[in-house]
């Protein structure tokens, strides 16, 4: 395995709708994680503060699981836009920058 080079923090925020009670948001948080992971690698380090919170206002009925699912597949093609439209600034490479790989390139999230 590979150590960490650097910390770097990703922070998430997952807004939805949903009736969600503190513990329910908590669940959806968990499976919003997985989104993370699948375009941030390595994620979830003793190094960085990767984290995610949840935040419902309480106004349609629906299922945490539904809502987790969702929210996993927002949060990581939120990850991997934010990647693709970012500018280099302060010495650090953007896309453009001859030898990135893509986030669309199935080996980008493997390291």
């Amino acid at each position: 395995a590979r150590a960490p080079r650097e910390s770097h923090t990703t922070l998430v925020a997952v807004a939805t709708n949903a009736a969600l009670s503190k513990t329910r948001c908590a669940v959806v948080a968990r499976m919003a994680q997985a989104g993370l992971a699948r375009a941030v690698h390595p994620a979830f380090t003793s190094a960085d503060g990767d984290v995610v919170f949840v935040l419902a206002s309480g106004g349609e009925a629906a299922s945490d699981d539904a809502v987790g699912v969702i929210a996993a597949e927002a949060v990581a093609d939120a990850i991997r836009d934010a990647v693709r439209r970012a500018t280099s600034r302060g010495g650090v490479p953007d896309m453009r920058t001859p030898g990135a790989r893509s986030p669309d390139d199935p080996a980008w999230s493997s390291g």
